[in-house]
Order: structure tokens, then sequence, then C-alpha cells
């Protein structure tokens, strides 16, 4: 038979396959007695299963040992310095190319000796040529947008990412968004936070420049058309609480006829509110007007003017840097947080000056007067 007198892989007794229970590996075809396998717990060569396969003769090879990178010495790795078989061409770990990196250190040493020729010194000997470090391993973008990475050195008509992240005071993840759009360079844009919240976004985003003319005719406006607002709220105040009235006796009618009372008042009432409405529809379509225009002008020019003033602030902080290089940095960052940023407090000045001012100066007029 195939396997007789062949030595058991396990305790190398001969094999008589009429007489013993033999077991062949289904991975390589190795033999052994299944008492031999069962004690060995498989089979012997299982580390090797793909690279070696069993032949049957007493002078067939030893299946090559599995490389240990604890015991054996192979390829180390110049790029994360791990043991590497010596077959291996590319790291597991890194990634790196064997063949590359030595054809970049090759092409490297050339251009080296070639821009510092050596000569002789007085002895006739040759000086060593001056010894490169590996080429440092790339750094990982900060994140991606748009379809490509960005690092925090990325720039856009000299501003870098950082220097962006620093001024707006975000991560740069956050300021993505707005890193993309400041390349573009677009004058128009849309800005939604810009459109929902002028001229709030303005004093958010510090950009006074704009915010306090915008907020000076927002008042110059609320003062010109305080006898408008105050003849509007004179005629819809008691359309609504008509409204209110016949809402409460259509709930609490008791029988059809108070229902169909009320719901004549309730029409009466919604008739008196829609007349009070074209009635003052000249100062209705004003005040429409005067917050819509300034929104729609913050949505389309926001992000145009905050690029603008992005850009102006980090011009004055290179300005700004002189003398050690330490210091300057942190003279430069400074100025950055100074000007970049964002503004509650400004925001909340604007709210209380927009609520309050013109009630105070109604009741000190009234009080002149009176």
């Amino acid at each position: 038979m195939r396997f007789e007198q062949e030595p058991c892989t396990h305790c190398r007794k001969p094999l008589h396959p009429a007489e013993d229970d033999v077991v062949v590996c289904p991975d390589c075809g190795a033999p052994m007695h299944r008492a031999c396998w069962q004690a060995e717990g498989g089979c012997p060569f299982a580390a090797s299963h793909g690279s070696y396969l069993w032949q049957p003769s007493a002078a067939a090879p030893e299946p090559p040992p599995a490389f240990d990178p604890q015991r054996n010495l192979g390829v180390v790795c110049p790029i994360c310095g791990t043991n590497q078989p010596k077959q291996a061409r590319v790291c597991g770990v890194c990634g790196c190319n064997f063949d590359l990196y030595q054809a970049a250190v090759r092409a490297a040493t050339e251009q080296r000796s070639e821009e510092q020729p050596r000569e002789p010194d007085a002895a006739g000997q040759l000086p060593v040529p001056p010894f490169l470090p590996p080429p440092a391993r790339p750094q990982r973008a900060a994140f991606f947008v748009n379809g490509r990475y960005l690092s925090p050195e990325d720039q856009i008509d000299g501003v870098t990412l950082d220097d962006a992240a620093t001024h707006i005071r975000g991560t740069y993840a956050g300021i993505s968004r707005y890193f993309s759009k400041f390349e573009r360079n677009r004058v128009l844009g849309w800005n939604w936070a810009g459109f929902f919240f002028a001229p709030f976004w303005l004093f958010y985003r510090k950009l006074y420049r704009f915010a306090l003319p915008l907020a000076a005719l927002l008042l110059i406006f609320t003062f010109a058309t305080l006898n408008m607002s105050a003849r509007f709220s004179a005629s819809i105040n008691p359309a609504y609480t008509h409204i209110g009235e016949a809402m409460e006796a259509a709930q609490a009618a008791a029988s059809e006829e108070e229902n169909k009372a009320a719901q004549a008042q309730l029409s009466a009432a919604s008739k008196e509110f829609y007349a009070s409405l074209r009635a003052n529809r000249v100062y209705l379509l004003l005040q429409a007007g005067i917050w819509l225009l300034p929104a729609v002008a913050t949505a389309l020019f926001g992000d145009h003017l905050l690029r603008r003033k992005v850009w102006g602030d980090v011009a004055l902080a290179n300005a700004a840097v002189e003398g050690d290089e330490q210091e300057s940095r942190q003279i430069r960052q400074a100025v950055l947080l100074r000007s970049g940023g964002t503004s509650f407090l400004s925001v909340l000045g604007w709210m209380l000056c927009y609520n309050f001012l013109p009630a105070l100066v109604m009741q000190f007029a009234e009080f002149i007067m009176g």
C-alpha cells in the first residue's frame, strides 16, 4: 500500500496500514497513527499548511519552519522597525515597499554625492558620504472634505487652514465648510444663518463694520414708524380680543342657537381682523421689507464679508510679528484670537437695545410732553 513502511510523522515508527489505524492530514497529506493524531491534537505541520506538501519517501524534505519574529531575524522595516520574513517585499504593518525605499535612498545618496563631491584628504582617503536619514513618514491630512484631504498647512492666498481655524475658533473639520467657500472666493453665496438671524449673525461674527450700520438703519426705521406701529396695535388688538371671545363662546355653547350665534360672532371678528390688516398693509409691507432685504443681503454677501475679515486680520497679525520666533508666534496667535472668534455679548447688547430702546424713548417723550 501507499503508506507501507512510511514513518509516522509524530512517533517516526513505520506504518502498517493493514494492521495500524492510519490517519491522513487532509491539508498536506502527512500520514500518522490515529493515536498520534489525537496526542498531537492535529497535524504537526499545521503552521506550514499552504506551503508544505508531504512526500511519500524517507528522504522527503522537512517542512520549512514557520517564521517567528521573536526568534528569527528577517528583514527589518526601515519605517516602522518591525521584523519581517526574508522573502517579504512589503511590510505587513505599515505597507512600506522595501524595493522602492531602497531605490529612493540610493537616488538621494547619489544626489547628495553630486551636490557635495568627495575629494581625497591629505592621506588620500575619500571621506565617508554623509548619513542620510530615512525619508520622513508622510503625515496624515487633518480631514477629508469635498473629495480631497486638507491639512493645517494648506493655504488659500497666503492664509493657512490653521490660521483660519485660530481666527474662527473652531476645529479643522468644523471650519471645512467655510474653508471650501473661501477657496472658491465668490462674492455671492448663500448663508442660511445670515438669512434667518441678520443682523445677529453679523454681530456674532464680529463684522461690526456692517452690523452697526444695519442696526442703525433698523433703529431709525423703528423710530420713524412708531406712530404707524401704535395705530396698527390699536386696530389689531381689539380684533384679537373679539376673536378670543367668539372662540370662548363657541366652546361654551350649550344649544344649536348659541353655537350659531358664536359662529357669527367669530366670523365678524375674523372680518374685523382682515380689515385691520388691509388698513395697515403699507406698514406691514415696510416692516417685512426692512427685515427681508437685510436678511437676503447678509445671506448673499455674509461668507464673502467673513473671508475679507479673516484675510485682513491675518495680515494684521503677520505685520505685528517681529523679534524672537517664539515671542512672535505668541503675539500673532494673540492678535488672531482677539480679532477673531465670536461675540455673544454683542448679540445680547443688540437684542436689549432693539427691544427696549424704542419703548424707553417713547416713555421719555410722553414724560417731556406730558
